[in-house]
């Protein structure tokens, strides 16, 4: 089935809005970022994007006149330089996920040089750790039971439940898609189980909580072997895109072109780093 697409991609005015969306608004983000993001009209020059990259990440960008391999694109970064092509949404994009993900981009790179060096590593998890940084999204509950439906695409389940987890884009090409947005627009998920530790963080803010999360879920990510532990999701499930993309067709449209899962993905436990005090 083809879906119908939108008729225009959202101005980069929109940009804000969209990463509010995706979870970002729960990050450690500074304001003057937010501030820089809403004003924003056009792409900013790369000399623009070489000063708020090197300020915020300590990553320092070099111009890619060419496309790089894969082996070497991740060597660059690897050693401290972000490859990025002048005037370029998805790299512009990719820049941003590095503010807001720095451990779990990190996290992805030293694995994927890892995995370039270690031949025994097979293709499947490659692929899988490339498919997560480019269209990756992680998906955090505590209840099981509406995982396992998500798990095992029972969308109409789980669309009674989905508003109480807690979505964060992290995939910059996913992002991407998003900013000229379609229907049936699916994210390669990470789908993640708090487990209560009983530790006492009342002093320890939302944001700071969700980065704690962001780590320990860094430190998990060697555990995907292929990419059939990432979830298929649906991100109109979520109501905020919904509303952002103003597209028809859900739900039944977007649960019949999601085939049923011939193989369950992966539910992640990770210890939760939140507030586990009783009020």
């Amino acid at each position: 089935m083809r879906l119908p697409r939108a008729p225009k991609k959202l101005p980069l005015q929109h940009l804000g809005k969209l990463l509010r969306a995706s979870g970002w608004e729960q990050l450690e983000l500074p304001a003057t970022l937010w501030s820089y993001l809403d004003a924003l009209e056009q792409l900013p020059r790369f000399e623009e994007m070489e000063e708020l990259c090197t300020s915020l990440t300590g990553l320092s960008l070099i111009r890619e006149e060419q496309h790089l391999r894969v082996l070497d694109y991740e060597a660059q970064v690897a050693d401290g330089r972000l490859p990025t092509r002048p005037n370029n949404l998805h790299d512009f994009l990719n820049i941003l996920t590095w503010l807001a993900f720095p451990q779990l981009k990190k996290a992805i790179t030293e694995s994927l040089c890892n995995m370039h060096k270690d031949k025994a590593i097979s293709d499947p998890q490659r692929r899988a750790f490339v498919h997560f940084d480019e269209n990756g999204a992680i998906l955090q509950g505590t209840h099981v039971h509406a995982l396992s439906d998500l798990q095992n695409h029972h969308w109409e389940e789980a669309a009674k439940s989905i508003e109480s987890f807690n979505l964060i884009i992290v995939g910059h090409g996913l992002l991407e898609k998003l900013m000229q947005p379609y229907s049936g627009i699916t994210a390669h998920t990470f789908l993640v189980e708090f487990v209560n530790t009983g530790a006492n963080t009342e002093d320890v803010s939302i944001t700071q909580r969700n980065t704690l999360n962001l780590n320990a879920i860094s430190q998990e990510l060697s555990k995907i072997t292929s990419p059939r532990d990432l979830a298929t999701i649906p991100v109109e499930l979520f109501n905020a895109f919904r509303q952002m993309t103003k597209l028809d067709g859900y739900p039944q449209e977007i649960f019949r072109a999601i085939p049923p899962a011939r193989q369950k993905s992966t539910i992640f436990r990770v210890p939760d780093q939140r507030n586990t005090k009783e009020e």
